[in-house]
């Protein structure tokens, strides 16, 4: 049988985890393995196993898994030797093939890497509380927010993840009107969704019934400097800014931390001419989605809420001026 992971991963990943991996972590699979899916997962799942023995897989027919509520073929319990509650409802395919492996670490190591303010508050959480985050494998932001969950649940026993593959799971994406993805769902409750990639505190927030702050964004007048959009404000700035450039970036994303200081610089050249904006894709992957923004940074111009140009990639600030002036047919002042 042809291997699902390459000779080159598999040497990565066996260096990454006997460097890493400290306890042995059950990865229970319940399925009838009557499906492509279902062997897809126990494959991968003891390929991984062969890569460490403290990985150890675990197979059982579907129906020993009722005790969970899930129906879905397959389905997978991670770390559950080690008192936590974190399942994979589906298959971890794709993008999030990253999240099993992130979940099975961060069990094995017992630290989720939290910062100790939010440590702080989840030791406050008593009631047994549920996070169901709803992901694809396509979605290439989907495992931080399912990553960010897991950490909550490593942190403190009472709560219980659940990352949903959308697509293996229609009924229960319908119940919550899945049209994007991340989402974040707390205790199965409609008033408490979050889309897209959040901060530590704000999912923090809404476990804990704290409010949230307003998802809108200040659009000046006419901004001084940089200018920052989120899925709340973007529309709305496309109507306030004739001549709009926005930056879609990412913390993780090098090229993007070169670009900043270049955006920077030219927003204040161009003042009063040209708005320059930033919107941060993990957070925010309603407007990425939208306008297909797949590799970052990307950079589009729009002139009068239209998008007229679409940039891809770092460059000098020399290229970016001339192609934002020839862009919005700018007239030189030197």
């Amino acid at each position: 049988m042809e291997r699902l992971i390459d000779d080159k991963s598999r040497e990565g990943l066996k260096t990454y985890f006997a460097d890493i991996l400290q306890r042995e972590v059950d990865v229970n699979i319940y399925t009838d393995r009557n499906s492509e899916m279902s062997e897809f997962v126990v494959q991968f799942s003891n390929e991984l196993s062969e890569l460490s023995s403290k990985v150890k897989v675990n197979v059982y027919e579907l129906n020993k898994g009722k005790k969970y509520g899930i129906t879905t073929d397959p389905f997978i319990v991670i770390g559950e030797n080690l008192g936590y509650k974190m399942i994979f409802n589906g298959t971890p395919a794709g993008h999030e093939a990253n999240t099993f492996i992130e979940l099975i670490k961060m069990a094995s190591i017992g630290s989720s890497g939290l910062t100790d303010e939010t440590k702080k508050g989840l030791k406050d959480i008593k009631d047994t509380t549920k996070i169901q985050v709803f992901v694809t494998p396509s979605c290439p932001y989907c495992p931080y927010a399912a990553i960010i969950s897991g950490a909550f649940a490593i942190e403190n026993p009472n709560i219980l993840l659940e990352v949903v593959e959308a697509q293996e799971n229609i009924p229960l994406a319908q119940k919550f009107n899945v049209s994007s993805v991340p989402l974040v769902v707390i205790n199965e409750d409609m008033n408490k969704l979050l889309v897209g990639v959040q901060p530590e505190d704000k999912l923090l927030a809404l476990i804990s019934g704290k409010e949230i702050k307003n998802n809108e964004l200040e659009l000046p007048d006419n901004p001084d400097g940089v200018v920052y959009l989120n899925d709340g404000n973007f529309n709305e700035a496309l109507k306030k800014y004739e001549k709009l450039v926005v930056d879609f970036w990412a913390d993780w994303c090098m090229p993007c931390k070169m670009l900043a200081p270049i955006i920077d610089s030219l927003s204040g050249e161009l003042r009063g001419r040209v708005v320059f904006a930033k919107l941060n894709t993990d957070e925010n992957p309603i407007v990425s989605a939208e306008y297909n923004v797949e590799s970052i940074p990307t950079l589009l111009l729009f002139q009068n809420g239209k998008q007229i140009n679409r940039l891809v990639g770092a460059r000098s600030k020399e290229q970016l001026y001339s192609e934002v002036s020839s862009t919005f047919k700018l007239i030189s002042l030197a």
